[in-house]
């Protein structure tokens, strides 16, 4: 812990300093010596005679920046106790304990420390009482939280308190971006309702990777609802936003209510024929209400029944069709009336808020100069065309 002390007691002389020489001299030497260090020792030295308080904290700076550099920082200086423990089980970072018998030192001294700390607590991992409050369609979104059930289709997983105490450090701090959200190289933004934050792919691999996750590559990021337990691994529930480079992908019949039953057969006909082909036993269970779309905004979202190995669930979509573009929202949620509410009004609403860049809309496809796809809004809706690594 020397080496992370020896930081930030430099950082406090230089702050300190830099204080210092604005009080004395100005805002123009102040500033020059908050970021050029060069303008902070042409001060001393010009002003070496006078008493105005900053030799010591310029000396006192050099000297703790000297030692920082010095002193060989440990592992317990960038790695919790907790994270340590939950970094025991990567094979990647047994072999370097197998190989640095330092490194395996440090390992194991910070992860006796994440063990007595699991043992001195009492951790509460039951799951608690939902009320239901009622989740209205409005503009604002989701107003009500989940109930706190997984939201897969295999049983509820096992995890030792050392995992979910990882999941919860991973989780916990994730940053959110607020308000309009633009999607980087997706030529569209999202206007995010009033109660959910957007989390960026980056800072999101990274902290999955902690818990031994990982992220399919067209997701972008997540959106999270306040509510949501996003830092409890058993019940935490989200939003996934893909990026689509499919080229033009046309609405098709999609808007046709009276086609939902052909719908339905396709649905199930394909449902069967994936499950013989990967050995699953899966099947189609309909659609619990109507796919829901906007031909004017070129918006569909639809909620998709499926049973697999004994367990049902829903699969949420909401669609935004653009130029040549799509950007989906993803959902999939344990096979329950109020989750069904929950997830279709998530992603339509998210659907909604989404608007594709000027000249990049669903209205803007050029027959002869852009991309076309090979398949329509349709086929996503009955999934043929799956979104996502499938069921």
């Amino acid at each position: 812990m020397l080496y992370m002390l020896m930081i930030v007691l430099t950082l406090v002389f230089h702050i300190w300093m830099v204080v210092r020489i604005w009080s004395a001299a100005g805002a123009i030497w102040g500033l020059g010596s908050l970021f050029i260090p060069v303008v902070s020792v042409v001060y001393v030295i010009i002003h070496w005679s006078d008493e105005d308080g900053v030799k010591f904290p310029f000396f006192a700076g050099i000297l703790t920046s000297v030692i920082a550099v010095t002193v060989q920082p440990t592992l317990a200086d960038f790695v919790d106790p907790e994270m340590a423990a939950a970094m025991l089980e990567d094979p990647e970072i047994q072999r370097q304990m197998a190989e640095d018998p330092e490194f395996r030192a440090e390992m194991e001294a910070l992860t006796g420390e994440a063990t007595a700390s699991t043992e001195s607590e009492d951790l509460d991992t039951s799951d608690s009482d939902f009320v239901d409050d009622g989740v209205s369609d409005s503009e604002q979104g989701v107003s009500a939280p989940a109930p706190k059930t997984p939201s897969t289709f295999r049983s509820v997983p096992s995890y030792s308190a050392t995992e979910q105490q990882a999941w919860k450090l991973a989780m916990g701090n994730l940053p959110r971006r607020r308000g309009t959200v633009a999607l980087a190289g997706n030529d569209a933004s999202i206007e995010l309702p009033e109660r959910m934050g957007f989390v960026d792919r980056q800072p999101l691999a990274l902290a999955l990777a902690s818990s031994k996750e990982s992220l399919d590559d067209d997701v972008i990021g997540w959106v999270v609802h306040d509510d949501a337990p996003i830092d409890d691994r058993f019940n935490a529930w989200w939003i996934e936003v893909r990026s689509l480079d499919k080229g033009h992908v046309p609405l098709g019949d999609v808007a046709s209510a009276d086609q939902l039953d052909r719908w339905k057969e396709r649905a199930f006909s394909i449902a069967s024929e994936e499950g013989k082909a990967s050995g699953k036993l899966l099947s189609f269970l309909g659609f619990p209400v109507a796919p829901w779309v906007d031909e004017e905004a070129a918006q569909v979202a639809w909620v998709a029944s499926y049973g697999a190995g004994g367990d049902q669930a829903h699969l949420c979509t909401g669609l935004a069709l653009g130029r040549e573009r799509q950007v989906a929202y993803t959902m999939r949620v344990k096979y329950d009336d109020r989750w069904q509410e929950l997830c279709l009004l998530s992603v339509r609403t998210l659907a909604r808020k989404t608007t594709f860049d000027a000249g990049q809309g669903y209205p803007d496809y050029t027959r002869f100069v852009d991309d076309r796809s090979n398949v329509d809004a349709v086929d996503y809706v009955v999934g043929a065309e799956r979104i996502g690594k499938g069921l």
